[in-house]
């Protein structure tokens, strides 16, 4: 493996974000109340908050301040706005909230994968 770090980065982000379509796939196959669809959600928002505050935001102390904050705002503005072209689509409905649960995923995947790669 340490010949070709490239592909044991990219095995292991590929690797984690297995949860995602294995997710993907048990929405089509079990119909979940929605109680347990909150109960997830609220879970998944506190992960995230704890991974950022403990994992990620350490490790922009190499960049200035006001670059941080600003990458940050972006992530954030990112995902606001992907919400409301899916509301805007969608409505506020069941495939809304779902879709923007997706919409989280990806933009919070795609650079913790990189992330990860790195």
């Amino acid at each position: 493996m340490d010949e070709h770090p490239v592909v044991y980065a990219f095995a292991l982000g590929a690797i984690s974000q297995l949860s995602l379509i294995v997710s993907a796939l048990a929405v089509y196959v079990v119909k979940f109340p929605t109680r347990v669809v909150g109960a997830l959600a609220a879970f998944g928002a506190g992960a995230l908050i704890a991974a950022v505050a403990r994992d990620l935001l350490p490790e922009a102390h190499h960049v200035p301040l006001f670059q941080g904050s600003l990458c940050a705002m972006l992530g954030a503005g990112t995902i606001l706005f992907g919400e409301h072209l899916v509301e805007k689509k969608f409505g506020t409905g069941g495939e809304a909230g779902a879709l923007g649960i997706v919409v989280g995923a990806v933009v919070d995947g795609v650079p913790e994968s990189i992330i990860f790669g790195i």
